[in-house]
């Protein structure tokens, strides 16, 4: 059996775009002050979760095991925690750890990623 390049291209294509990543933006801001946090996800271009938690915060800034929910599109989720550190996020297909970067300023935490290479 012969294949040439011209057959096996369109193929390889389709299989590398099926199972490719979608780019997935995070970013969060803490205030040391009330323990608020703002901020969201943007999944492949759609923005998915909003992050505004002061009425549903658990537990105190200074708790490791505080977290915040957040308020996502149907078919998505996101539970963020470690102060914005670290990320559980789910889309209709999958779900899947993260973890971001974070600068701790003087007035309030900053995390953000970009996942998947985007």
């Amino acid at each position: 059996m012969h294949f040439s390049l011209a057959s096996v291209a369109p193929a390889a294509i389709l299989l590398m775009a099926s199972t490719a990543q979608a780019c997935l933006n995070y970013g969060t801001s803490t205030s040391y002050d009330n323990g608020q946090m703002d901020g969201g996800t943007t999944d492949n271009g759609a923005h998915t979760c909003t992050i505004n938690t002061t009425p549903r915060f658990s537990g105190g800034t200074g708790d490791e095991n505080a977290y915040w929910p957040a308020d996502c599109i149907s078919g998505y989720s996101a539970t963020i925690k470690n102060k914005g550190a670290d990320v559980e996020y789910c889309n209709p297909s999958t779900c899947f750890t993260f973890s971001a970067t974070c600068d701790y300023a003087s007035d309030a935490i900053r995390c953000n990623a970009n996942v998947f290479g985007c």
